[in-house]
């Protein structure tokens, strides 16, 4: 915090545990500026904003460059995406490091605990006055990073219910890996969904043959993921919790044997 800077503007100064590898980060970065999309932060002078750290209140910069690059996001930049979705706040170097902290706090907020579904309210209180003020820039950016499959997705405990005011049914062809995903989003995203899939078992290329009589199992399907990104990090997460993603419903309505699968 700058010395020209009213104390008033600091975050009360915490001691927060790096969760990466339970290390105490005491990384921060100087001079951020940031943007100005509220009564409360235009009332701000660009030396109070450039005083501000906004990196104070985490007291770790560490975990929230690590949020974005888990979640295959650019830390210190907008995506084109973003920058179609959020034109405004690309018109100056204080928005753009607004959103970016917002954003990158969102993410470090869900890869905490991606097991319970992230609100807004949560991140709401997470966020340090004044970066919680702007209530319609946070919905924005909670809506977009949940939209496109950054935060809750996979399998968590839901704490919100989504229903539309008419019944909307989306069919989902195959119950494989992307299969039962894309339905578990859909059905958190509030329709009805309904997995059809033409073989007696789920998991699609997946799959184990168990021989028996103390034989070793033989795989012979995609029994290797290339890769140590974070979605599959949080995936096996999501999956060691001992919640089933289907239930089998068996159904003989055509030539092909199908399995109905309903969504617990």
């Amino acid at each position: 915090m700058s010395s020209g800077s009213p104390s008033s503007l600091s975050p009360p100064p915490e001691d927060k545990r790096n969760h990466v590898n339970g290390a105490v980060g005491r990384s921060r970065r100087q001079n951020v500026n940031y943007g100005i999309r509220n009564q409360y932060l235009a009332s701000l002078t660009e030396r109070e904003l450039n005083g501000l750290n906004v990196y104070r209140c985490e007291d770790d910069d560490l975990s929230i460059r690590t949020a974005a690059a888990q979640a295959r996001l650019p830390y210190d930049r907008m995506t084109l995406r973003e920058l179609e979705l959020f034109p405004e706040m690309a018109r100056s170097q204080h928005s753009v490091a607004l959103f970016l902290y917002i954003r990158n706090k969102t993410l470090a907020q869900w890869q905490f605990d991606p097991l319970l579904e992230l609100t807004l309210g949560a991140i709401l209180k997470e966020l340090p006055e004044p970066f919680n003020s702007d209530i319609e820039l946070v919905t924005s950016i909670h809506n977009y990073l949940e939209r496109y499959g950054y935060i809750n997705y996979g399998v968590f405990t839901r704490l919100s219910v989504r229903e539309f005011d008419k019944k909307i049914t989306i069919v989902v062809i195959g119950a494989g890996a992307a299969g039962l995903a894309a339905a578990r989003q859909l059905k958190f995203f509030g329709f009805d969904v309904i997995v059809l899939e033409a073989r007696p078992r789920m998991c699609g290329r997946v799959f184990t043959y168990h021989r028996g009589a103390g034989l070793p199992p033989v795989d012979l399907g995609g029994m290797i993921i290339k890769g140590i990104g974070k979605r599959f990090c949080l995936l096996k997460i999501s999956c060691s919790n001992g919640k089933r993603i289907g239930r089998e419903c068996w159904s003989r309505k055509t030539r092909f044997r199908l399995m109905h699968l309903t969504l617990v």
